[in-house]
């Protein structure tokens, strides 16, 4: 299941290499993530991204998006 997508927020140039690497997993992973609408510019959205695909427990990944909703 897919992590909704929040308000968009601007993504520093920092994270670039974060986004870098959200591409080339997305890329890797085929359908449905690479028909997925991308928003490599929207920091939530790269945040959501990264959690939903990281290989964290549940309970970990539910306390990081937490984390990206209360920074909106």
């Amino acid at each position: 299941m897919l992590i909704p997508n929040e308000s968009p927020s601007a993504l520093e140039s920092i994270y670039q290499p974060l986004v870098d690497r959200l591409r080339d997993i997305i890329e890797q992973l085929g359908h449905p993530f690479i028909t997925l609408e991308k928003c490599y510019d929207d920091a939530s959205w790269v945040g959501a991204r990264l959690t939903e695909l990281s290989h964290l427990p549940l309970s970990t990944k539910q306390q990081l998006q937490s984390l990206l909703q209360r920074t909106n």
